[in-house]
């Protein structure tokens, strides 16, 4: 089972002799997952709606499990109730609903391209102004400053008015964005020092993303605005 997205591996169409099924937005998927608004797919000739509506991300994951029940011989009926029963884990792009601001919560870890995919969401937002609260994305040793300012990037990238940045990684990203038009930027070592200044900004309601990782406890912010 592999994801026919990555390049690397859709090579194993051609070059694995073995049992396999891929899976992705590709054409050349086994399990292709379609452009529409409800996770659908095609899988050998049959095409396949849920009542699902998910992320780009969460369509992969969504596949992914897919592609694994059929390969464990699951029929397509059990996949599909399979789906449709799965409840997603706490913070991991959380919808919540405070003091008229509507909350992403994506804080139970933090890497490069979950980092732009939240924010990338966050840009898709109609609610405004677009808010991001961030903290460090830990363990990426020695490329973690250009990280960090690939962050500030998506953070110009996707709109974003007013941004939150706490943990000493996170500074390289203040440094983008602290004279970036367009954008209002905050930065103090822990989320203690701009908190106030947070829930001056969320009265004004809008979306508001809180993503970090683990390590950082940005859920607790929540509990002090």
């Amino acid at each position: 089972m592999y994801n026919a997205d990555d390049a690397m591996l859709a090579r194993l169409k051609t070059e694995f002799k073995g049992k396999s099924i891929s899976f992705g937005f590709n054409p050349g998927a086994d399990l292709r997952i379609l452009e529409t608004e409800k996770f659908s797919f095609t899988y050998k000739g049959e095409a396949y709606v849920l009542d699902l509506k998910l992320e780009r991300h969460d369509k992969l994951n969504a596949a992914a499990a897919s592609a694994a029940a059929i390969a464990l011989g699951l029929y397509m009926d059990n996949v599909k109730k399979g789906l449709l029963a799965f409840t997603p884990m706490p913070m991991r792009m959380e919808r919540l609903h405070k003091n008229g601001v509507e909350f992403i919560l994506d804080c139970y870890n933090a890497n490069p391209a979950s980092m732009q995919n939240a924010l990338e969401i966050l840009g898709r937002e109609i609610s405004r102004p677009r808010v991001a609260v961030l903290g460090d994305m830990k363990e990426l040793g020695e490329t973690s400053k250009e990280y960090h300012r690939l962050a500030a990037r998506h953070v110009l990238d996707n709109g974003v008015e007013y941004a939150f940045l706490a943990g000493p990684e996170m500074k390289y990203a203040y440094e983008k964005l602290k004279d970036a038009p367009g954008v209002k930027a905050f930065y103090a070592p822990t989320p203690q020092g701009w908190t106030r200044d947070l829930s001056a900004v969320l009265k004004k309601g809008g979306a508001c993303l809180v993503k970090a990782s683990r390590s950082m406890n940005f859920e607790n912010i929540l509990k002090e605005i």
